[in-house]
């Protein structure tokens, strides 16, 4: 870990709607609250990819910044 505010991110190209992502991020993000001093962590997602959203909205995150890049609006959550 580079710092104190680690990002986490998942991408599944073929396991839309099976909740593989959420699982995955939830159990990485228990691992991180037991093993690393951190801030708090951040996980950035389009803004249009409701399916990503659900993601970090369900593990308690919260939009703290909206940008673009590449053309596209990003959201960064923070938990």
């Amino acid at each position: 870990m580079l710092g104190k505010t680690p990002e986490f991110g998942i991408w599944l190209k073929t396991a839309h709607g099976r909740k593989y992502g959420l699982e995955a991020i939830r159990g990485i993000k228990n691992w991180a609250e037991q093993n690393l001093d951190y801030e708090y962590f951040l996980y950035p997602v389009n803004r249009a990819n409701i399916a990503s959203r659900k993601i970090p909205e369900t593990l308690g995150g919260k939009v703290v910044r909206e940008y673009e890049h590449k053309r596209q609006m990003e959201i960064f959550y923070i938990y």
